[in-house]
């Protein structure tokens, strides 16, 4: 009905009107009071009861599921309220965007495109807080905060404003409790990193979310890592790049290498070198660095580079290796005062012979010494007393010589060189 123009209820809730003129106008008061005291802060007992209630308190409310049943609630519509006023149930239909707390599920839920859902899946809780919460996405008992979301952003706050800090806290009770972060697929783990039923930081993996092995360890009161049972593999494909580099400032002690075991020798490092790639690798030949150690100094602007080194230590291939040759070698580098190119001073042949300044044997494999040998006409100085030679072509037959500071003197008789 209209009264001049003007509706006889609201358009959203139906809350009556006062006519003009009207006569009893507390009847149309006393019946909008009802509604609105339904209405606000909307409290439902229930929204699964479908048989009407026989003993109502003054004051219940209920939201109407389907197959409703009893003299007033089988005549009202699902999805609405029902609430028992002054000795009768009346009907209050439902709109988009009415809110209504739900006493025997403790939650907060909307009226919304003809349903009933969880309102973000907000839930009350103790303590004035949720219970629960869903963003795009409903909570449950386990999993009380529960996102859908391409990605999650916390951010500094600069709005209250706060310190410009952000920090995500994950607390546990117990040493023996997990604070982790789990990232799974299909709802299955594969990697987690925390503290890991104990209080060190753990990182561990899984492939299929039941086996689990730890990646790494950072103890808790040293500080120290440990790579348990596994292998580090840090793979470079440049070769002008340097794969690893550690720095260290301060005469702490940066490298150490420890082995407790009671048959097996000490810690040792092992290098390993193929030509070619690592999807197709070739065979190296004599020549190739298997493992090598360089040391470089501050000359006052930079570090030395690439052959510069002023000290080195070499582990080659002997020969092209193959299934039944693996011959290897040893080389010592070192620069001499006031130059820049380092040179070869001491080799370890493949055979075990003791070599210097390149491939020129000192010591054999047999343990035999060996002087190096000279011509009469190609005598080095003899300035240098104590040094030993071999002459090949001395005139009383090949000998070994010696220096006296000034010259060269067979060693059988003492006789000078000529």
């Amino acid at each position: 009905m209209e009264f001049f123009g003007f509706m006889d209820q609201s358009p959203r809730h139906s809350l009556s009107y006062v006519a003009p003129a009207q006569a009893m106008k507390h009847v149309p008061v006393n019946e909008t009071f009802r509604r609105l005291d339904a209405l606000l802060h909307l409290t439902v007992r229930s929204r699964t009861v479908s048989a009407e209630p026989s003993a109502p308190d003054e004051g219940d409310a209920y939201i109407l599921p389907d197959a409703l049943s009893g003299a007033a609630w089988g005549q009202y519509s699902a999805h609405s309220v029902a609430v028992f006023q002054d000795g009768f149930w009346s009907e209050i239909p439902a709109v988009d965007g009415l809110r209504a707390y739900v006493l025997d599920e403790a939650g907060l839920i909307v009226f919304a495109a003809g349903a009933w859902t969880g309102l973000s899946g907000v839930s009350g809780g103790p303590s004035g807080g949720a219970a629960q919460f869903g963003v795009n996405t409903s909570a449950d008992e386990t999993n009380r905060l529960s996102v859908k979301s391409d990605a999650a952003l916390f951010t500094y706050d600069d709005v209250t404003p706060g310190s410009g800090d952000m920090r995500i806290k994950v607390n546990k009770d117990e040493a023996g409790d997990t604070a982790s972060h789990l990232f799974q697929r299909g709802f299955s783990g594969r990697a987690e990193f925390g503290l890991v039923g104990n209080d060190d930081f753990t990182l561990k993996v899984s492939p299929d979310g039941a086996a689990w092995r730890d990646a790494f360890v950072i103890d808790k009161n040293t500080g120290d890592t440990r790579l348990l049972d596994r292998v580090l593999n840090l793979v470079g494909t440049d070769d002008g790049a340097t794969l690893i580099e550690i720095d260290c400032e301060g005469a702490s002690q940066p490298f150490q290498a420890t082995r407790y075991h009671p048959s097996f020798p000490g810690p040792v490092f092992f290098g390993r070198k193929a030509r070619g790639m690592r999807s197709s690798p070739q065979t190296v030949e004599t020549g190739d660095t298997l493992l090598g150690f360089r040391a470089y100094g501050y000359d006052g602007s930079e570090f030395t580079a690439g052959g510069l080194s002023s000290a080195a230590f070499l582990l080659e291939a002997s020969e092209t290796h193959s299934a039944s040759a693996h011959g290897g070698q040893i080389k010592f580098l070192t620069v001499q005062n006031g130059q820049t190119s380092a040179g070869e001073r001491l080799r370890i042949a493949h055979d075990g012979a003791l070599q210097m300044g390149g491939a020129n044997t000192v010591i054999d494999k047999d343990r035999r010494h060996q002087l190096r040998s000279y011509s009469v006409s190609s005598l080095p100085s003899a300035s240098i007393p104590g040094q030993l030679i071999y002459i090949a072509d001395e005139s009383g037959g090949p000998a070994p010589a010696f220096s006296d500071g000034t010259n060269w003197r067979r060693v059988t008789d003492r006789a000078t060189v000529s």
